[in-house]
């Protein structure tokens, strides 16, 4: 056992088509078939890093004679060993902070046009996010606060094969291989496990060097076992994980955790700030939300593990992504994924609601629901329903050019509206956005006012029948528009009493019925008050000795 080795140590590797690339898990190897004039020492020569690697091909095959080979037999050389040519990666897609150690230069930033060779470390921040693609069309995702090495990355032409190491040191990879030809090898080394595949897509986590080294495949198999159990090789296939605990030097193999259920309603934001909702998983400690802007997800636009069921996101511009949402169990393996088209249309502003007030009360009828206005609005959307949910058969729709409705509520209930703003895109489109925050009233039978009646002694009494209100308004004016109110009261029983100032021109009485939640009747028709007419002359009312208006006896 060398240095670097742990006792602890997990090797996967896929299951290979041919029984030869199954002989030695702890040794990967290729096969090649011995043509004339092949030795061991030409094949080292040509093919392997060092000449010298000539015992190691002896060993592997029980060769006694390294000068005397069957044409025609086909032998294992060790991956390891094979020089092959360097190949190279490049980053697809870059989000915050990304650096990169190559050529033994200091951290520069990662860029696009970065060409990552053979032996590049590629750091990301806590905001970081990065998409590398060899050259064979896999691709690597760094997420967030992950360390990785470009260990080995070759070519092998003799074969037609490729040899892919990568050494995560610490954090998450997500990688899609592609199928692998026969004598490829695809590694992803941890400081205690290994992940071998030929075309397959799966996770491997590492906190630091002495957690558990965690993997999970979602499409395909690989094969786990540890070094210090040689005899205990099984098999992860789609919708399984496995656990190397460092402390115990235990091998977990269990069922991924059940995907969430993405439903409708949640597949559609139209707020900010943008909040997205899920149902709960069974057993689930936590979960992953990554959003995309396709369904590869190599432009992964927001990625986070949290353990709630209610998200706040990232504000994102209006368009179509792809939304993916793992379950994490207590081991921190990933569960199955959860993936749903998703929708952000947050634009144009909705109005706010300005009239009636949030849970106002409101009389049936007419009533008059305003709004903000939204400056380059063309019109404006209004709904208003008596459910909360808009049910299509019982909510009602208006569109006008102001942002200012009537609408006519018959029957007394709780009721619900919102409005939306509707303008032109670019393009000339007429498009309408989301719908504002709901707003409620509630609206009780309307207020009648009560028809008055009165009687003339000394003073003018006025008497009405009360209709359920506790309060009414008495007004007195000296005209029918009540312009010029000279006598303005509010009782609490049904009657008034009051003197007048004796005048040619006629008064005008009017009332109007409160209610205890303080709602107002229409007040009632102006009626012209009947009393005795007083005598009258150009100068005004003719008055006796004693000032008093003198009156006629007509009515």
């Amino acid at each position: 056992m060398s240095p670097m080795q742990t006792p602890f140590q997990v090797v996967f590797f896929c299951l290979f088509a041919s029984a030869s690339s199954l002989i030695s898990a702890v040794e990967p190897s290729a096969p090649y078939q011995i043509k004339k004039d092949d030795n061991l020492y030409s094949i080292a020569q040509l093919y392997l890093n060092n000449p010298e690697d000539w015992r190691a091909v002896a060993a592997l095959n029980h060769i006694k004679d390294p000068l005397v080979l069957k044409i025609g037999r086909t032998i294992e050389l060790p991956l390891s060993k094979l020089r092959g040519q360097k190949q190279s990666a490049q980053a697809i897609f870059l989000r915050g902070e990304v650096s990169i150690e190559q050529n033994k230069s200091s951290p520069q930033p990662l860029l696009l046009t970065t060409e990552i060779k053979e032996g590049a470390l590629i750091s990301t921040g806590p905001n970081g996010f990065v998409t590398l693609r060899l050259q064979d069309g896999s691709e690597v995702q760094l997420p967030a606060n992950t360390q990785m090495q470009m260990q080995r990355l070759r070519h092998i032409a003799q074969i037609n094969a490729k040899q892919t190491e990568l050494k995560l040191k610490q954090g998450r990879l997500d990688l899609n291989v592609k199928p692998q030809n026969t004598g490829s090898r695809f590694d992803v080394r941890t400081p205690l496990a290994v992940t071998g595949v030929r075309g397959t897509h799966f996770g491997v986590t590492q906190a630091d060097a002495k957690s558990a080294s965690i993997s999970e495949v979602t499409e395909g198999r690989v094969s786990f076992s540890s070094a210090a159990q040689q005899n205990s090789t099984v098999f992860l296939n789609a919708g399984q994980g496995g656990v190397l605990n460092a402390a115990s030097n235990t091998l977990i193999v269990r069922d991924l955790l059940a995907a969430p259920t993405l439903t409708a309603e949640n597949l559609l934001i139209q707020r900010s700030p943008m909040v997205l909702h899920f149902d709960p998983v069974a057993d689930a400690q936590a979960y992953r939300i990554q959003i995309a802007k396709d369904t590869q997800f190599s432009e992964v636009l927001f990625s986070e593990t949290v353990t709630e069921t209610t998200v706040k996101i990232s504000d994102l511009a209006d368009g179509d992504y792809v939304l993916q949402i793992r379950g994490i169990d207590s081991d921190g393996v990933l569960g199955q994924i959860a993936s749903a088209p998703l929708q952000i249309k947050t634009t144009p502003l909705a109005p706010l609601a300005q009239a009636p007030n949030q849970n106002e009360m409101v009389q049936t009828g007419s009533v008059e629901l305003q709004c903000t206005q939204i400056p380059n609005a063309i019109s404006y959307q209004l709904q208003y329903s008596p459910s909360a949910e808009f049910k299509l058969s019982d909510t009602n729709t208006l569109t006008q050019n102001s942002c200012q409705f009537t609408v006519d509520i018959e029957h007394a209930g709780t009721y619900y509206w919102r409005v939306a703003t509707l303008e032109k895109d670019p393009s000339g489109q007429i498009q309408r956005g989301p719908y504002s925050d709901n707003s409620r009233f509630f609206a009780i039978a309307a207020l009648t006012a009560p028809e008055p009646q009165w009687t003339l002694n000394d003073t003018l009494q006025v008497h009405w029948v009360a209709h359920g209100a506790s309060q009414f308004l008495t007004q007195v004016a000296q005209d029918k528009d009540f312009a010029q109110i000279v006598f303005s009261q509010t009782v609490s029983e049904p009657q008034v009493s009051f003197d007048l100032p004796a005048q040619c021109a006629p008064y005008f009485f009017r009332l109007q019925s409160i209610n205890d939640q303080g709602l107002r009747s229409k007040f009632s028709n102006p009626r012209l008050i009947s009393m005795d007419r007083v005598i009258c002359s150009s100068t005004g009312p003719v008055r006796d000795g004693a000032g008093r208006a003198i009156r006629s006896k007509a009515r």
